[in-house]
């Protein structure tokens, strides 16, 4: 039963550092990640920004 948990703190620990959190729950992000979030985040931001300069001209 050991080896199960010993294998998921394993796994969890594996996880974490890809995503940039910790082993005592602080978060710190990574510059690849921010970058590909913004690039995510970007085209629905403009088509908003779009939307509101239409509103604003009429």
């Amino acid at each position: 039963m050991l080896e199960v948990y010993g294998a998921m703190a394993l796994a969890g620990n594996f996880i974490c550092s890809i995503t940039g959190i910790d082993s005592m729950g602080g978060f710190h992000p990574l510059l690849d990640a921010i970058l590909e979030g913004l690039g995510y985040a970007a085209p629905p931001i403009i088509a908003l920004l779009f939307i509101l300069d239409e509103v604003i001209k009429t």
